[in-house]
């Protein structure tokens, strides 16, 4: 099954992005790059935004155990359409989900590999709780 990067490397990207560009931003401003108040004031933003980048964008895998595969892959894929997403490959039992449009470009795909007594989903954090949420609460 396919797993992307977790908290703590999508924590780190976004860290190191918010943090350069409030040091960019605040240098354009007038403060001087040997100044510490520039860094003072770049490591609380890039704090802020990983802590909320990691935890809606860090990718997870979440195993689902089913009884009967059937009814809750009818449920995944009412969910999956609710949601916008769209099977677009099937490759050694695991299915690749995706949005069209611009959606495509700021949501990330969700992968699904169904086996005889569990379903795993694999993709961005925030739709593969909303979907483990849906099918578990069924």
């Amino acid at each position: 099954m396919i797993k992307g990067p977790g908290y703590g490397l999508t924590f780190l990207y976004y860290f190191a992005l918010t943090s350069a560009l409030s040091i960019v931003l605040a240098h354009q401003e007038g403060v001087a790059w040997s100044d510490p108040a520039l860094y003072k004031l770049a490591v609380p933003f890039g704090l802020l935004a990983a802590s909320i980048g990691a935890y809606i964008n860090q990718n997870t895998l979440v195993t689902i155990p089913v009884k009967k595969n059937g009814a809750k892959t009818k449920q995944l894929n009412e969910s999956l359409e609710n949601k916008g997403y769209a099977k677009v490959a099937n490759r050694d039992g695991v299915a690749a989900y995706s949005r069209s449009g611009l959606a495509k470009l700021l949501s990330g795909p969700i992968f699904v590999q169904i086996e005889p007594r569990q379903i795993m989903i694999s993709g961005r954090a925030t739709t593969v709780r909303s979907i483990e949420k849906q099918l578990t609460d069924k």
